[in-house]
């Protein structure tokens, strides 16, 4: 390694050794803000095999806790990994980390020495200009994806294992640090895939022809029943019964009808129209449009997202008391709160309150297997008005749902079916007068002998964070209310 000068104690400058052992990845992050994500990732980091400190992970592979951080970054630190997000992009602390960190960039001459990690969805325009020019990795759409780029980019920058580092010494560190059983409780926990196998479709499809195609961006809904539209032709479990008052209301003009066998549709398609894989296509078309008017009739209201897709959640005062009662996983009964609040005081202490919803998507696939997947939403109102922006959609979301765990959302989505279901066996998806999608609604569950729980240690944080005044430009968030 070449010789560069650094800022001695004294405050003159000296050169550096040039025998220095850079062999450690140094985890800078915002404290406590993302305590969570930090451990997560030092623990994963060193799992690898690679050699990482981080100030939550003290003793891990045998690393002693660097009591002076400035000299642990000047001396020991191969790659300097900053958590970037809208917590330490202003924290005093985490910038004086990166601005050593910087200095330490330019005396050895390694442009990819800082690695920033995006955490949320920090507007560049606001990131810390010692980052600037820096290609950050993205880790806001999914710790797991985002950990999968860090690993090859240190790949590729030639950073090695050390042998001290490892799963036993995650195991050992863990052990240390919250016991054998810690983390784990000795209960059964039950597990879902999102998927709701799709047991039986209607027998026929029907293909209406029509005089001339639909206008571009015609709006279905005002059909009475599921439609897919194909050139010229309406493909639709609906019989011609259930389409002709609506045919002639639209004065869309009438020019021929077919019924098909379903699987036989499924399977061939339509000759000289299009093959089994379009065919599939609009089934699941029209299972979704079915899913759909299903929320719209139990009282659910409907936020569109990206595309065609849309989710419905539950407003203020639909169910009693905001609160869903059904069977739960393990055979006795259960509740979950659909809807909830959060106070916020604004900076002229004037106090509102802001509501959460829940809200579930149905994504049909039809093809090898038939199965409708549930995807879990969140929306905010005021007053009963959604937020219009979904900037602020998201960023609610971020913070309400962050303590959100596997029982939260799975509940949530078992009483959410339930609610659809009108606390039937089935689901009868509406696709004409007399045709139904029949749909299984509850969930394929994995029963687990155990059951996961926040260590003391994050408990602990948590309640830390909770008790902090969060403030952004405009307001903070004073108190949420336990919906449980």
């Amino acid at each position: 390694m070449a010789e560069c000068n650094q800022l001695g104690q004294s405050g003159r400058f000296v050169k550096a050794d040039s025998n220095i052992q850079r062999d450690m990845l140094f985890v800078s992050h915002a404290t406590p803000e993302d305590n969570e994500f930090s451990r997560w990732l030092a623990l994963q980091l060193a799992k690898e095999g690679f050699a990482v400190w981080c100030d939550l992970t003290k003793l891990l592979g045998g690393e002693p806790f660097w009591k002076e951080i400035e000299t642990a970054i000047r001396s020991r630190t191969r790659k300097f990994l900053f958590v970037l997000s809208k917590s330490s992009n202003q924290k005093e602390g985490s910038l004086d980390e990166l601005s050593v960190a910087s200095t330490i960039r330019k005396q050895i001459a390694d442009d990819h020495f800082i690695i920033p990690l995006r955490l949320d969805d920090l507007p560049f325009g606001d990131i810390n200009i010692n980052l600037h020019k820096l290609n950050a990795i993205d880790f806001s759409k999914g710790w797991m994806a985002g950990f999968k780029k860090l690993v090859e980019r240190l790949t590729d920058d030639g950073i090695g294992k050390d042998q001290r580092f490892g799963s036993d010494a995650v195991a050992v560190w863990w052990r240390q640090n919250f016991g054998e059983n810690e983390g784990v409780t000795e209960s059964p926990d039950y597990y879902c895939s999102n998927r709701l196998p799709l047991l039986e479709l209607p027998p026929e499809m029907h293909a209406v022809r029509l005089e001339q195609a639909l206008p571009d961006k015609f709006d279905l809904s005002i059909a009475p029943f599921a439609i897919s539209p194909h050139q010229q032709f309406l493909l639709s479990f609906a019989t011609m019964r259930d389409l002709l008052p609506f045919i002639e209301g639209q004065k869309l003009g009438l020019d021929n009808y077919k019924s098909f066998p379903t699987a036989e549709f499924l399977e061939k398609g339509i000759a000289s129209l299009f093959d089994r894989r379009a065919a599939r296509n609009h089934v699941s078309f029209l299972v979704r449009q079915g899913f759909e008017r299903l929320a719209v009739a139990r009282g659910l209201n409907g936020y569109t997202l990206s595309g065609r897709r849309r989710f419905f959640w539950f407003p203020s005062d639909l169910l009693t008391d905001n609160k869903v009662h059904f069977p739960a996983l393990d055979g006795g009964k259960a509740w979950r709160g659909m809807v909830g609040y959060k106070s916020i005081k604004a900076r002229d202490g004037n106090v509102r309150i802001r509501n959460w919803h829940f809200g579930i998507e149905g994504v049909p696939k039809i093809g090898f297997e038939n199965y409708i997947s549930i995807l879990p939403h969140v929306a905010f109102s005021e007053d009963g008005v959604l937020y219009g922006s979904t900037k602020k959609q998201h960023s609610c979301r971020r913070s309400q749902c962050k303590s959100w765990y596997n029982d939260d959302w799975r509940d949530r989505i078992v009483g959410a079916l339930f609610h659809l279901a009108n606390g039937d066996s089935h689901l009868r998806v509406p696709l004409g007068a007399e045709a139904f999608a029949i749909v299984e609604p509850r969930l394929v569950t994995i029963e687990s002998p155990v059951t996961y729980t926040k260590t003391s240690l994050l408990k602990a944080e948590s309640e830390d964070e909770a008790e902090e005044i969060t403030r952004d430009e405009h307001e903070e968030e004073l108190e949420e209310d336990d919906d449980e």
